[in-house]
């Protein structure tokens, strides 16, 4: 198979997630207070450079966030009032979700955005780069949440 199994640790909620093999992942405990769990995955390498004006670009970025899905939608709200990116309803793993798509943050990034709630967590997951849409697309639709 293409694809090899990422399974979080139990305390991040034991969720799967098929990721291509030949993709390089990093997962990031408590990266910030907000940020329960940040897991960055891109072809070959992860590049996460954390100087000041550096952008970093993933093929797929999941964060599970210590806040609330209103409070994480509301920053896209204001995006899809200035157009820059749509809105639709989808679902990961059966669980209702938000799913955004164009300008998804201020640093020149055009992807999507797919936010849904998990227990008292939210998770987002992204790709920051369209080239890879139909991998993201894959580890969406092949993810297994725990709800």
């Amino acid at each position: 198979l293409p694809y090899r199994v990422y399974t979080a640790d139990q305390l991040d909620g034991a969720f799967q997630l098929q990721i291509p093999k030949s993709w390089s992942l990093v997962a990031n405990k408590n990266s910030d207070p907000s940020t329960q769990l940040e897991i960055l995955s891109n072809p070959n390498v992860v590049v996460n450079n954390m100087a000041q004006n550096a952008i970093n670009t993933q093929g797929f970025k999941m964060l599970l966030l210590k806040k609330s899905q209103t409070e994480v939608i509301k920053n896209y709200d204001a995006l899809v009032k200035q157009k820059k990116v749509t809105s639709k309803a989808a679902q990961v793993s059966g669980i209702n979700a938000t799913r955004f798509e164009g300008q998804i943050d201020n640093q020149r990034h055009t992807g999507v955005a797919i936010v849904f709630p998990v227990r008292d967590k939210t998770v987002v997951m992204i790709t920051e780069n369209m080239n890879y849409k139909d991998e993201f697309e894959k580890i969406v639709t092949s993810a297994k949440i725990n709800p």
